[in-house]
């Protein structure tokens, strides 16, 4: 009891504190000019203070002052003590400042990545590090990188998300809340008055920053939060070697870090596709986030703010699972894997996923050229040789008990047969004067018979000099076989599989997150293998966004199954019924019908407001014949 007690007043404490403090500090940003002006990603429509991070910084460490100073909290367990809350408060303080250098004078996004990488470094050195990754003894230069990216995530996590009235503020009180649920249930208390101290602030503050805000977190509080996040979960779990030491604080700001995720993925692509402003470079803002593109969809500021402290709150549950019931944490994480993937890929990843699109049908517009396949595959080639060659070897001789000195011995003895004929029968062969993101089945076929033909020879000059064993070296060859074989023809399909994988999880939305044109193709003959192919690969030729839901072909050995990945439901008949089930709006013919087939596919058309176009091949004589 004494110990809950603890905990009711550091969150009243803390509540207390930064809740008297916010009007004065927001008195404060009116008074030197530290606002937020409307216009641009703002969602806000007046000037706001930007000055909420010194209520939420002043509130939780005034209360950790408390607790680790004075005598009547008595000795607490935990990580966290004195010391390590005194390195906190210099850091934070440190990154408090450039916030608020930030808000009022708009630093570049270099040097305000050089000023974060700065205060992670200054960490590290001062001992909060990751130390051991799975199980594995870091090396000081990756463990200081692993470190820096850490705060790095976390920090620039709740500095992207704060776009929204009460967001960032809502969900670090979320995701403190859960992490001190699960430091009480792993029996640290001075860390979960930590977490509880930041939670309170952060429920103080949203009373000023929830929608309708009057102020703002800014830079400052918003990379505080993430910082104090990170602070406290590595110096946790600093001595822990399970993937869940490092998975549960990810949980804990979910939303967050799924925000950030999503920047990075769109914004580097849009930087491949060569996008012109700011929404080509990676390091500059867009109205591409969560918040902005529910927004778009009409959702209210509350609903959307409210429905992620949902999600959010769903990862920390997920997190506080992971922690409670060890035995199960794998079936547990395996759910939330799959539950989250379908959320990200139906509801949120609609942007990524369309601009991942026009990428693959950019890159494959084009033949890559030599130097590229130069540069890719041969390095490839030659890694997969290597690494597979050596992995056939330990399979077969582990059987006869060889130790590994041994086995890496003859791996370094027979590599010049195991990589060497393969790779000289590559080069001799056209594999690397194909185009292999337009390869025909033939072309994989040829490369699978070149592979088959270099080990075959391989084996051949092996048994000529007629060392060792014949019969075992033969089935190292066959695992080798096996193995080599379909690892490159996949190397080399990723390309298309890629391409496929993105047309199949598309959700048929456009870039405004409206849906797109639902289509029914009437035929599933080459012309509508021909015309998926081509919608798959780009845009359609008036610009348009569509999806394709259904085929309709009169061929009943078709219906019920599925021509590039569309199923074919059965012939005309069905048109009616269709049109209302799955909601079409455009008919596209892409076979020819006869007249009277197409005077009724017309008249059903006509009846229910729905376009028809026909979809066709054709030859055009560009120049006269030449006579004589």
């Amino acid at each position: 009891m004494n110990v809950f007690i603890k905990y009711f007043l550091v969150i009243f404490c803390s509540v207390v504190v930064t809740y008297l403090l916010t009007p004065l500090v927001r008195k404060m940003g009116w008074k030197l000019g530290v606002l937020a002006e409307p216009g641009g990603r703002r969602v806000h429509n007046k000037p706001t203070p930007v000055t909420g991070g010194i209520a939420v910084f002043a509130g939780m460490h005034l209360t950790c002052f408390f607790v680790f100073c004075c005598q009547t909290w008595g000795k607490l367990d935990g990580h966290m003590d004195f010391h390590w809350w005194l390195l906190l408060l210099s850091l934070s303080s440190v990154l408090l400042l450039l916030g608020l250098l930030d808000d009022k004078l708009e630093l570049s996004p270099s040097v305000k990545l050089i000023g974060q990488v700065a205060v992670a470094a200054a960490a590290y050195f001062s001992g909060i590090h990751i130390g051991t990754f799975f199980g594995i003894t870091l090396y000081p230069i990756f463990d200081l990188i692993l470190t820096v990216l850490w705060f790095l995530c976390f920090i620039n996590a709740f500095n992207l998300i704060d776009g929204m009235d009460g967001l960032a503020s809502g969900l670090g009180a979320i995701a403190a809340t859960g992490m001190a649920v699960i430091f009480i249930y792993r029996g640290f208390p001075a860390n979960t008055l930590v977490m509880l101290a930041l939670a309170g602030s952060c429920l103080a503050f949203l009373r000023y920053n929830f929608s309708p805000a009057s102020i703002f977190l800014g830079d400052s509080g918003s990379m505080f939060i993430g910082f104090v996040l990170a602070f406290v979960a590595l110096l946790t779990n600093s001595k822990s070697t399970t993937l869940a030491a490092i998975g549960i604080p990810m949980l804990a700001i979910g939303v967050p870090v799924l925000d950030t995720l999503l920047a990075i993925w769109r914004r580097s692509i849009r930087a491949r596709l060569n996008v012109k402003g700011d929404a080509g470079k990676v390091t500059k803002g867009d109205q591409d986030h969560l918040h902005h593109r529910l927004a778009r969809r009409g959702f209210t500021q509350r609903k959307i703010v409210t429905g992620l402290y949902a999600l959010n709150l769903m990862f920390v549950l997920v997190g506080i699972s992971l922690t409670v019931f060890k035995s199960y944490a794998l079936g547990i994480l395996l759910i939330a894997f799959v539950a989250g993937t379908y959320v990200v890929v139906r509801h949120l990843a609609y942007v990524e996923f369309r601009d991942s699109r026009e990428l693959l049908a950019t890159g494959l517009s084009r033949p890559v050229s030599r130097v590229m396949a130069v540069l890719l595959y041969i390095p490839l080639d030659i890694i997969f040789m290597m690494a597979l060659s050596l992995l056939a070897i330990f399979i077969t001789h582990s059987q006869v008990q060889l130790p590994w000195n041994k086995i890496k011995h003859l791996w370094m003895q027979y590599l010049p047969l195991y990589m060497g004929v393969p790779f000289l029968v590559l080069c001799v062969g056209r594999t690397y004067r194909t185009v292999w993101s337009r390869a025909r089945i033939t072309e994989y076929v040829r490369l699978s018979t070149e592979l088959f033909a270099g080990i075959l020879v391989a084996f051949g000059l092996y048994s000529f000099g007629g060392r060792g064993d014949l019969r075992l070296h033969f089935f190292t060859m066959f695992i080798y076989a096996v193995l080599l074989i379909p690892s490159l023809v996949l190397l080399r399909s990723l390309w298309r599989i890629g391409h496929d994988m993105v047309y199949w999880l598309n959700p048929g939305v456009d870039k405004d997150g409206i849906q797109s044109k639902r289509v029914v193709l009437i035929g599933a003959d080459k012309q509508c293998v021909l015309y998926l192919r081509s919608h798959s690969y780009g845009k359609r030729f008036d610009g348009g966004s569509v999806q394709v839901v259904a085929i309709l072909d009169d061929d009943s050995n078709l219906h019920k199954r599925y021509v590039h990945g569309i199923k074919v439901y059965g012939g005309l008949q069905i048109l009616r019924n269709l049109i209302h089930e799955e909601e079409i709006d455009e008919i596209i013919l892409t076979v020819d019908l006869d007249l009277k087939s197409e005077e009724d596919l017309l008249a059903i058309a006509k009846e229910e407001n729905v376009s028809v176009v026909r979809s066709r091949m054709v030859l055009e004589k560009v120049s006269p014949p030449i006579c004589g």
